[in-house]
C-alpha cells in the first residue's frame, strides 16, 4: 500500500534535515503511523505502521532511523489492560528497511 495523496511536508520536512550537512554525525529520525495515547491531537486512534510504507517513505526522506508504530502508547493516556504489541512489524520492517528502528511510548510496556 504506496502512502497515497501524502501532504508535500510528509517527505519534506524529513528529507531536508536528513540531507543536510552534520557535523559530529547527527542522525535523523522519523515516526510513521500513528500511536495510542495523547498527543498532537490524536485520541485513542492507532494505525500501526505499512512496511510497504516504511520502504516507500524512507527511501524517499533518506532518514537514518525510523521511529514505528506497533501497538505503543504515547503521552499522558497509557494502557488500560496488557498493550498489544504487532511485534511481528518490527521484524518485517527490518527485514524491509535496512535501517535502525526506534520505538516511542514504550514506557509502560512491560519488561
Amino acid at each position: 500500500m504506496p502512502l497515497t495523496s501524502p501532504s508535500r511536508r510528509t517527505f519534506a520536512s524529513p528529507r531536508r534535515f536528513a540531507t543536510m550537512p552534520t557535523p559530529g554525525g547527527v542522525s535523523v529520525e522519523a515516526e510513521l503511523g500513528t500511536l495510542g495515547g495523547i498527543e498532537e491531537d490524536v485520541s485513542g486512534h492507532v494505525q500501526l505502521t505499512n512496511p510497504d510504507q516504511a520502504v516507500e517513505f524512507i527511501n524517499r526522506t533518506g532518514v537514518d532511523a525510523l521511529a514505528v508504530a506497533i501497538g505503543t502508547s504515547h503521552g499522558a493516556y497509557k494502557f488500560k489492560s496488557a498493550p498489544v504489541l504487532a511485534t511481528d512489524l518490527v521484524r518485517t520492517i527490518s527485514d524491509r528497511t535496512h535501517k535502525p528502528l526506534v520505538m516511542h511510548g514504550s514506557s509502560s510496556v512491560p519488561g
